[in-house]
């Protein structure tokens, strides 16, 4: 029942997380406006200002969400095995391994495969 509710908690604060990195960078390109006016109006063809406003909002996103799952489920796991005493596993993950790793593993298994097919 703990592991059922931690599961909820870390899930719940993930989804927190996002909506709130989702208003942050609603709310710069809201102040951003002007300027990408006066690059537009100077001339910057409209498909730079997209790759412009994609990398600023998105690659920041993308750092923070990482690092941020990354120290969620530490946290997490930490907090288990020292105050509950119970083994912390992956949400959504019935034996707590990334079904990834069971793929790459099966994969390597597998015989090598003839560069040249017969058909």
């Amino acid at each position: 029942m703990i592991q059922d509710m931690t599961d909820v908690i870390i899930v719940a604060s993930l989804i927190i997380a996002a909506c709130s990195l989702a208003v942050n960078i609603a709310a710069g390109l809201g102040e951003r406006k002007r300027p990408f006016s006066l690059l537009r109006l100077t001339g910057v063809p409209v498909g730079v200002l997209r790759r412009i406003i994609t990398l600023e909002s998105a690659l920041p996103l993308l750092i923070v969400a990482a690092v941020s799952i990354v120290v969620g489920l530490v946290a997490a796991a930490l907090y288990l095995h020292s105050q509950v005493g119970i083994a912390f596993r992956i949400p959504g993950s019935p034996t707590g391994q990334l079904s990834s790793v069971g793929s790459v593993h099966r994969s390597r298994s597998l015989p090598p495969r003839s560069r040249f097919s017969t058909g």
